[in-house]
């Protein structure tokens, strides 16, 4: 049977708690914003809150909690109870059944597939043979990244040795013309 409700303590107190909380908040907000009535509504919030405060702590007189009597579901829980209590038994090695546990169905499922304490040390191995390689791979990946940034400067580098050689070539031409040109002369002269 469920225990009765007190409608104040259950329903009204706890709207009243949060309205009264809002309005110490509102009033805080108005405080920090230098707004009227600030004073007002940290006075009426603060108010209604030790209201509701007392009325909490004279809760337990009014309205009791229920006292649950668990001995009624545990008799060994009674204090006048004679027999022998309970224990704990393993669950006895039987083929898969509807009615076990989920430990119990996980260590047959387990069992009928030969898993093994060597097989969860082999995957533990495993695993971490896996960090290790992937923590290289995070080495392998820094140094491509440092290859293409040393690529890309080279490029750069290329770039602006062959704008630097614009000029002399144009610088060039002329000249490598008149030595020629002189060359013929002086040769067929």
């Amino acid at each position: 049977m469920a225990a009765k409700r007190n409608v104040f303590f259950d329903k009204i107190l706890p709207v009243v708690y949060s309205v009264g909380a809002a309005v110490v908040i509102l009033g805080a907000l108005f405080k920090i914003q230098h707004r009227p009535g600030a004073d007002e509504m940290l006075t009426i919030g603060m108010g209604t809150e030790a209201v509701i405060f007392l009325l909490f702590a004279l809760q337990q007189f009014v309205a009791p909690t229920a006292d649950y009597q668990w001995e009624k579901v545990y008799p060994e829980l009674d204090d006048s109870y004679k027999g022998e209590l309970p224990t704990r038994s393993a669950a006895p090695a039987v083929a898969a059944s509807p009615n076990l546990g989920l430990m119990a169905k996980m260590d047959d499922m387990l069992a009928n597939a030969k898993v093994s304490p060597d097989v969860f040390n082999s995957l533990g191995t495993g695993l971490r043979s896996l960090t290790d390689t992937v923590g290289k791979l995070g080495q392998i990946t820094d140094a491509t990244v440092a290859t293409n940034e040393y690529a890309k400067n080279v490029k750069i580098a290329a770039g602006s040795l062959q704008e630097m050689n614009k000029p002399t070539e144009r610088l060039s031409q002329p000249c490598l013309i008149w030595l020629v040109q002189r060359w013929m002369r002086k040769n067929t002269a």
